[in-house]
C-alpha cells in the first residue's frame, strides 16, 4: 500500500479533498499512524484508493506537472526553488 502513496494519481486525488463520505479523515488518519481504525477506516480506504486507480486511468481531477517553472518573470525568491507544481486543467485541451 505504501507504494501508492507516491504515484502522481493518489498525489491528484489527495490535493483535491472532498467531504464526501468523509475519505479525508480516513486518509489523514492512515498517514498519521492509525493502523486498527477498524472497518470504519478501512472500507473508506479502499474507496479512495479506488478512485485513485480510476484517476490513473481515467483522469477526471486536474493533472500535476512536476516541471520546472522557467525563471523568467518570477520573484527572486522563487527563483532558486528546486521544483514548483502546477496545475493543468483536463478540460483545457
Amino acid at each position: 500500500m505504501v507504494e501508492g502513496f507516491y504515484t502522481r494519481s493518489f498525489i491528484e486525488v489527495f490535493f483535491e479533498p472532498r467531504d464526501k463520505f468523509n475519505l479525508p479523515s480516513a486518509v489523514t488518519a492512515l498517514l498519521a499512524g492509525e493502523l486498527e481504525g477498524g472497518w470504519k477506516i478501512c472500507w473508506r480506504l479502499r474507496l479512495f484508493f479506488w478512485i485513485v486507480r480510476i484517476q490513473s486511468r481515467w483522469p477526471m481531477l486536474p493533472s500535476i506537472s512536476f516541471d520546472e517553472m522557467p525563471e523568467r518573470g518570477l520573484p527572486m525568491r522563487l527563483r532558486s526553488a528546486p521544483l514548483q507544481v502546477r496545475w493543468h486543467s483536463q478540460r483545457s485541451k
